[in-house]
């Protein structure tokens, strides 16, 4: 199948898979992202795979950034929400340098480093403490 023959198939599915009762509930259960779920109507389901699928086939402008009209299918009891479709060639494209720090990630690194300072220091001032008990 070539790519103009997969945008009319899609474009097909487009115009008959009606929106109208097309809904999607993404949330996390037990607190973690690791136990997300996806619940959905067998309409919200179809629509998300084309809207997905249109965003394949779409044309990056200038950034590898697409848009994705997905807005319509979740209602407001999701907890995840998709705000960035990047598409890239190849998997190696993916910038990971992008990730910007926030202070939650400082904090984790700066305790990490003040603890494996202070576990040496105790452990003499204790050795120490011992010592002196002892003689």
């Amino acid at each position: 199948m070539d790519l103009a023959n997969i945008e009319q198939f899609v474009a097909d599915l487009d115009r008959n898979v009606q929106k109208q009762n097309a809904r999607m509930r993404l949330y996390e259960h037990g607190g973690d992202k690791d136990l997300s779920c996806m619940t959905g109507t067998r309409e919200g389901y179809l629509r998300f795979g084309i809207e997905l699928m249109k965003t394949g086939l779409a044309t990056p402008a200038e950034t590898k950034f697409v848009e994705a009209d997905i807005d319509y299918l979740f209602d407001d009891g999701s907890t995840i929400s998709f705000t960035t479709f990047e598409r890239v060639e190849t998997i190696e494209e993916l910038d990971q340098d992008n990730y910007e720090k926030t202070w939650g990630d400082r904090i984790v690194i700066y305790t990490i480093i003040s603890i494996l300072i202070a576990l040496p220091i105790l452990a003499i001032i204790g050795l120490i403490t011992v010592i002196r008990l002892l003689l």
